[in-house]
């Protein structure tokens, strides 16, 4: 059975490489697979080396700038550069120099194996002299564009298939589907095509509109295997891709270029894209590779591995990009996979880390891997904090100021007699909401709630230290539901003491096998957040009272809120301390001054599956000051003026064992990175707030200035909202 190229179904005029054949290097062949410029950026196949088993290329074609070279190992005769050879070598490595045309593997070397001379076929053993040279010049990939001639729908010759599976841990095969038009044969091969032939791709032709060419072979029904019938893994189709074939352009002997259609134009595209992954993963076996090409290619045809098309068209973008689950490593080895990149981020208030950027940029070069192992770099630069947002938003503080005008202020609990009161939020623009019960005697006051505890009691204050709740937007958030209570007890005259604790919990579901029975009774309550706060208070002498504080804040998978999870987990459980001191002052019946200053401590262990080793003796503090009037205007209204540096972690250390790399078995290369967590950012917070609880109408409005740093102009917010109540 003779042997004869698989192109030439249409030849176009030799023209010379010169200004014309500059405009576009990327044509439309290569856009049509996902070779662009921008891929050509990361992936040129340097390091890789496709065997262009065809006639004698012209090695002296600017397109190949000594990249080529030529093996004549068959006797013949070889006289001249041959038109077919210089064709499929230059579609899968034409260098990118600015002119002509570009290869998919712009920088792979090309060894070119004349198997024909100037007149015909020579590689009478169906090339395993070739082949075997190939494994010894570490040949990446095989181009075969060539085929049997006479039965419409052959793809192989005698022997050849039995010939291919010495090779499976050498190189991949790339062979052209064949220009008769036809559906494939059965194709006799004595061993099992899906476990000894995963490393074969049997290329057809596509025109620019993604339609099968009309000439291409189709891979039909039919096997490869001893007898016709078979598994569907041992069925053509399943080793059948498509790529462009109608009309290319590619490289002609004389420095010139040349139009030529045929699936001997559409396998070098996939041999191209072959080098490209072997250049970028040498360690991928030729299985593997064959198998991301067929996994990635572009659905074609009937959903699925389908009779014309395969596995589809060519894709060399999606190819080249990770596949399937994203995970970034936290073992010793890709096969243990690791935590999903979806699940991982680092989010949350602004004033609690704006030096959140340092943990970010000690994991530069951060590389995730693919259902393949691959590993691909990760860019952080978009989630950098530069400009960090508000700690809290627009509907949070109308929500605030709406409770306020709704609820009355906190008891003194210093009152001869006793009283009881129930007091509820009405639905606020934060979606938040609680209930309360109040008591309150002589020398006491308690309250017990259920709800958001954050918005409460920023509304309402708390007695003697409404700082363990200002400014800390982040346990605010964290305890948006659950369960809360305080209560204060005069000792004496001039001292009182007070405690306040919160606590969030969640629902969360256990396991549904054995029906909704068995799930519900693993239901469990976890707690998110606990929250316990301690005050004392001494009146130094009329009008001036000292003030001293204790928080302990409790949280799971956050670290002061914020909502770092997976991979970029900060911390699973820490635990904040906040020791605290303040100063009021009465500057007169209706004038009243506040100073208060708190020393936050911080630990946090590590979280399973993160890159961070947690937080240990992390440093923080938050102050400021406070002016408060009374009925400044009708005697039924208050304002209220701040100025605060939040909480904020100023100074501490963290550890981050970060991915770069594997080895050929797989094993993951990590970098252990010490990074400050402390940020030399100022921030501060400005509030002014006017409250009018009168008995028919109440209303309010409040203004706030957030600067996450205020020494430059980025990171400003500025919120101005206002609320009307009417009593009927």
């Amino acid at each position: 059975m003779k042997l004869a190229p698989a192109g030439l179904v249409g030849f176009g005029v030799l023209v010379a490489m010169g200004a014309s054949a500059e405009a576009n290097e990327y044509r439309s062949d290569m856009t049509q697979i996902g070779v662009t410029k921008k891929l050509h950026n990361s992936y040129t196949g340097k390091s890789a080396a496709i065997g262009i088993f065809d006639g004698l290329a012209d090695k002296g074609h600017k397109d190949f700038e000594g990249r080529l070279f030529n093996f004549t190992l068959y006797q013949g005769t070889y006289t001249i550069y041959d038109a077919h050879g210089t064709h499929v070598s230059g579609t899968a490595g034409a260098g990118n120099n600015g002119s002509g045309i570009v290869g998919v593997a712009p920088d792979a070397r090309i060894d070119n194996y004349a198997v024909f001379d100037n007149t015909k076929w020579r590689a009478t053993d169906n090339g395993k002299a070739a082949f075997d040279h190939a494994v010894k010049r570490k040949v990446s990939v095989v181009n075969m564009s060539y085929g049997p001639s006479g039965v419409a729908g052959d793809l192989f010759s005698n022997g050849e298939l039995n010939l291919f599976d010495d090779y499976k841990d050498s190189m991949v095969l790339v062979r052209a589907a064949g220009n008769t038009g036809a559906n494939a044969v059965h194709e006799y091969y004595s061993g099992d095509a899906s476990t000894s032939l995963p490393h074969l791709l049997v290329v057809g032709s596509v025109n620019p509109n993604n339609q099968i060419s009309s000439f291409s072979n189709r891979p039909g029904v039919n096997c490869i295997g001893p007898v016709n019938t078979c598994d569907s893994s041992d069925m053509i189709r399943n080793f059948f891709i498509v790529a462009p074939g109608n009309n290319i352009v590619s490289d002609a002997p004389g420095n010139k270029l040349a139009s030529m259609s045929g699936t001997s134009m559409a396998a070098p595209h996939v041999a191209g894209a072959v080098a490209l992954l072997k250049d970028a993963w040498p360690w991928l076996t030729p299985a593997k590779q064959a198998e991301i090409l067929k996994k990635t290619a572009k659905d074609l045809g009937q959903k699925g591995v389908d009779s014309i098309y395969g596995w589809g068209l060519l894709n060399v973008a999606a190819a080249m990009s990770p596949s399937g689950k994203t995970v970034v490593a936290t073992g010793g080895n890709v096969s243990q996979g690791g935590t999903p990149l979806l699940s991982s981020n680092i989010g949350g208030s602004a004033s609690t880390l704006p030096c959140k950027k340092n943990a970010l940029d000690a994991l530069d070069g951060l590389v995730v891997f693919d259902d393949f192992g691959r590993d691909f770099g990760l860019d952080l630069g978009e989630t950098e904090v530069e400009a960090p947002p508000p700690s809290r938003d627009l509907a949070d503080r109308l929500g605030e100021l709406s409770v306020a005008l709704s609820v009355a202020p906190a008891a003194s609990g210093h009152d001869a007699g006793s009283t009881f009161a129930f007091q509820s939020s009405t639905e606020v623009p934060s979606g938040e909401a609680f209930a309360v019960a109040s008591f309150a005697g002589d020398g006491y006051a308690m309250r017990f709630g259920q709800g958001s505890a954050g918005l409460y009691f920023r509304a309402t204050g708390f007695p003697g230290g409404p700082h363990l709740m200002l400014g800390l937007g982040e346990a605010g958030e964290a305890l948006d539901q659950g369960s809360f209570a305080d209560a204060t007890f005069a000792l004496g005259e001039r001292a009182s003491i007070g405690a306040f604790v919160a606590s969030s919990s969640a629902l969360v579901q256990g396991a549904a096998e054995g029906g909704l029975a068995a799930a519900l009774s693993q239901t469990q309550a976890r707690p998110e957040a606990d929250l316990l706060g301690l005050q004392a208070s001494y009146s130094v002498s009329k009008g001036v009272t000292l003030g001293f504080s204790y928080g302990r804040l409790i949280e799971q998978d956050r670290v002061l809120g914020e909502a770092s999870t997976g991979a970029f987990a900060l911390g699973e459980g820490s635990t904040t301390e906040t020791f605290g001191a303040s100063l009021s002052v009465a500057l007169g019946d209706q004038v009243s001054a506040v100073m208060f200053y708190d020393y936050a401590l911080l630990n946090a262990s590590a979280a399973q599956g993160s890159l961070y080793q947690g937080a240990e003796n992390w440093h923080g503090q938050k102050f400021g000051v406070g002016l408060s009037f009374d009925g400044p205007i009708t005697g039924s209204d208050q304002m209220r003026i701040a100025l605060m540096q939040p909480l904020h972690i100023t100074s501490g250390h963290g550890i981050a064992n970060v991915p770069v790399g594997r080895d050929l078995e797989g094993n993951v290369i990590y970098e252990r990175r010490a990074f400050d967590i402390d940020s030399d950012a100022v921030p501060l917070e400005l509030s002014i707030s006017y409250l009018d609880r009168g008995e028919t109408v109440a209303h309010g409005i409040m203004l706030s200035l957030d600067d996450s740093d205020v020494r430059d102009n980025e990171g400003i917010n500025f919120n101005v909202v206002a609320a009307i109540k009417v009593n009927f």
